[in-house]
């Protein structure tokens, strides 16, 4: 620790590996982390949100963590919503970042992009065009593999992914959520690499492998259907307001979305 201005204050001088690895070891389920992504989207007033869970091959050889070559999987949470201010795009993937929200949006009731994402892949990855911006694609990645070759906290942009980086743009997932990107006028896309809680447990024979991953899939989906019931029925949602909505001046947000599962439109499941 280094002495600061000030007499007996100290700098905390965290170590950035344990500190994301003690995020690995998170217990938060690929459900939570999934609806968590869906409703960042809900709340930037998307009107379609699209989840791929896909196999894949990773490019390159062994990476600084496990699951990142050869066979393995990705999530990509794609959206046309408003997109992510320029301003605020590192911060959306800093750890313990907070913002404010309406009391129509969800999402401070969740568990946070960063540490429920980290709890099971290595890699996120923001891809993101904003409404009424310069359309461009925006990309930012905070990556398992760069903060522990580099000892420290960082993000990466495109232009740092290169040399022992320049793998990570070329992957299934990235490719899918770049090609999803130059089709849309605003949105945003998650991509999760490195599944580790996933693959950890889909083991080495083919056929138990595919039963384990099809029963995950299967979990996600009815957990969608499930947490986001009232917003995929026909006809969406009214929810009420405490002041008028400034936006019309009703007392309630209308609340509609369309959410896919690999291309399948999700119908609402009602738990009674």
């Amino acid at each position: 620790m280094s002495e600061t201005e000030n007499p007996g204050e100290h700098d905390v001088n965290d170590d950035a590996v344990g500190k994301l690895e003690a995020l690995h070891d998170e217990e938060y389920q690929i459900q939570q982390v999934l609806a968590d992504l869906v409703d960042n989207s809900v709340d930037a007033n998307s009107s379609s949100i699209q989840v791929d869970f896909e196999q894949c091959t990773y490019p390159g050889e062994e990476k600084e963590y496990p699951f990142l070559d050869g066979g393995g999987y990705y999530m990509l949470i794609k959206d046309n919503g408003d997109g992510v201010p320029k301003e605020r795009l590192f911060k959306a993937l800093s750890r313990g970042h907070r913002r404010d929200y309406n009391e129509w949006e969800l999402g401070h009731f969740g568990v946070g992009l960063k540490d429920s994402s980290f709890s099971q892949a290595y890699e996120i990855t923001l891809f993101t065009k904003e409404k009424g911006g310069d359309s461009e694609i925006d990309v930012v990645r905070y990556s398992s593999c760069a903060v522990k070759a580099r000892m420290r906290d960082i993000h990466l942009t495109p232009e740092g992914m290169v040399d022992e980086f320049e793998w990570m743009k070329n992957t299934d997932g990235y490719e899918s959520a770049m090609e999803y990107m130059n089709s849309i006028n605003h949105g945003t896309a998650i991509l999760l690499e490195g599944l580790h809680k996933i693959q950890n447990l889909t083991g080495t024979d083919d056929e138990a492998s595919i039963v384990y991953v099809n029963r995950v899939k299967d979990c996600c989906e009815n957990y969608l259907r499930l947490a986001f019931e009232y917003y995929i029925r026909d006809g969406g949602f009214k929810v009420p307001l405490s002041e008028p909505n400034p936006e019309d001046g009703e007392m309630y947000k209308h609340k509609f979305v369309e959410i896919e599962f690999n291309d399948e439109p999700l119908t609402p499941l009602d738990p009674f």
